[in-house]
């Protein structure tokens, strides 16, 4: 029997009709048994592990493993209807897995496992099955299964550390996911790579989930070896895209002459940097008008914005370098170098010949040549050829010429050498001729600028020629000269 009795106590008042005494003391005593079987009124402390038996229904079973161990339940049949039984697991290291008696061919339970600290109860149908009612725990909850929460999860404890963890076997994913509705929209996972020391696997993720709650991508990933962050999209921090190996925003762009006008335009990229900000660089680019530009006069072109439209300037304020590494106006730190120009006639940017080069772009440099060919006869120290070019800092220059040389007197002597503004550059070809109306070979090539190993130059505007010396008898010539410069 499983369900409680009641004494009929009879009819009012005498109640002779009703169970004697020795009857309403059988159902008393009856209660009682079925109390015992299915209340876990009292306590057993066997403490080390062995399997359970019908002895046991209604009873607390608290055990103290020194290993993990299996317990297993009684045959159900053994037992009566709706009897319990409560395991306790009182050791802090070892789990009692529970199940169900050998052979019996009993369902066993949902839950099997009573892990530290933890109390499961169990119910029987007296038949063939056992079921899972009740598990306690004191402290330290963990969870076997699922957990859904409907409302509010609030995680709460010593406000100087309150910890929410998550833990899994090494070489496992462990996810916390958000969703709207059932739906993911973003997870913190840590991978399934394998954890092979120093400090190798478990990475960290940020996982983005689509509208149907697909897996996109990971946006950010960690490592924990090295810490190294990834990025699947390049960041923005504020309105300002961050430099990088595939965005260098210092300078990608390239300043030429196009019709009469300056013109800054895009190369190998897109964005310039700007008082510390990059900047997107329009696409059909960003022209200057030489409109007030002096004769003579060497100007610094810079980029800058004007009420959010980006704009050129020339000025005659020299370039300086700012806390960024870019090169800005020495007057004003928004005004980013992008070239230089020097105006030969006022009011135009446009070169006087070919033998000039008078515009130079600051970022992405390009080898730039000048030239000029002469023949004549002289019989004074003359300079034969004289381009004029433009020359960055922290570059060098090539210039290099050759050709013939004839005197019709013998014993004249010729030297042919480099100019640079007025002064003899270099080692040139020296020919002493012994007999008249012979041909001599004329050539000379020499490096300047900044960065030559032939001397520096000052960033700017300089001269560089073919000089001819002799000693005042007739010489023909006939002499082309080629100059290289970046810009």
């Amino acid at each position: 029997m499983t369900a409680l009795q009641t004494v009929t106590l009879g009819t009012a008042p005498s109640g002779t009709d009703g169970d004697t005494v020795r009857t309403a003391n059988v159902k008393a005593n009856a209660n009682v048994a079925v109390l015992n079987t299915q209340a876990t009124l009292s306590s057993s402390s066997p403490n080390a592990v062995r399997d359970l038996t019908a002895a046991d229904m209604g009873k607390r079973v608290n055990f103290t493993p020194t290993a993990a161990g299996t317990v297993h339940l009684p045959k159900a049949s053994d037992t009566g209807a709706d009897q319990l039984v409560a395991v306790h697991n009182l050791a802090t290291a070892y789990d009692i897995t529970m199940a169900i008696a050998t052979g019996s061919g009993d369902t066993a339970p949902t839950i099997v496992v009573v892990k530290p600290g933890e109390m499961l109860t169990w119910e029987t149908d007296g038949v063939s099955a056992w079921r899972t009612i009740g598990r306690k725990k004191a402290f330290d909850e963990a969870v076997q299964g699922k957990l859904s929460v409907a409302g509010s999860l609030t995680v709460g404890g010593n406000s100087s550390a309150t910890n929410y963890m998550v833990s899994g076997a090494a070489g496992s994913a462990r996810q916390v996911l958000m969703q709207t509705g059932i739906l993911n929209r973003f997870g913190l996972s840590i991978s399934a790579t394998a954890e092979g020391g120093s400090n190798a696997g478990s990475d960290f993720s940020i996982d983005r989930y689509s509208d149907a709650g697909v897996y996109v991508d990971s946006p950010i990933k960690v490592s924990r070896s090295t810490g190294a962050s990834v990025f699947s999209q390049r960041p923005t921090f504020g309105t300002a895209t961050p430099w990088d190996t595939a965005n260098l925003a210092l300078g990608q762009c390239r300043l030429s002459l196009s019709g009469s006008n300056l013109l800054l335009s895009r190369c190998d990229g897109s964005f310039i940097t700007i008082g510390g900000v990059a900047y997107q660089i329009p696409a059909g680019g960003v022209t200057l008008a030489p409109t007030g530009a002096a004769a003579a006069t060497l100007y610094y072109i810079y980029a800058y914005m004007s009420s959010g439209a980006m704009a050129l300037a020339y000025s005659t304020s020299p370039p300086v370098q700012d806390a960024y590494g870019v090169y800005v106006a020495t007057n004003n730190a928004a005004y980013t170098l992008v070239g230089m120009v020097y105006c030969q006639s006022a009011g135009s940017w446009s070169p006087a010949g070919s033998q000039y080069i008078n515009l130079l772009s600051y970022f992405n440099r390009r080898s730039r040549f000048a030239s000029q060919s002469t023949s004549g006869a002289a019989q004074v120290n003359t300079a034969w050829t004289n381009c004029g070019v433009l020359i960055w800092g922290d570059d060098a220059g090539i210039s290099s010429f050759s050709g013939f040389g004839n005197t019709p007197s013998s014993g004249n002597t010729s030297i042919f050498n480099h100019q640079i503004d007025g002064s003899v550059y270099g080692n040139g070809s020296r020919f002493s001729n012994v007999n008249g109306g012979y041909a001599f070979p004329i050539s000379s090539s020499i490096s300047f600028g900044g960065a030559s190993s032939g001397g520096s130059l000052s960033q700017g505007w300089h001269l560089v020629g073919c000089f001819g010396q002799n000693d005042g008898q007739i010489v023909t010539a006939s002499i082309a000269q080629t100059v290289m410069v970046r810009g």
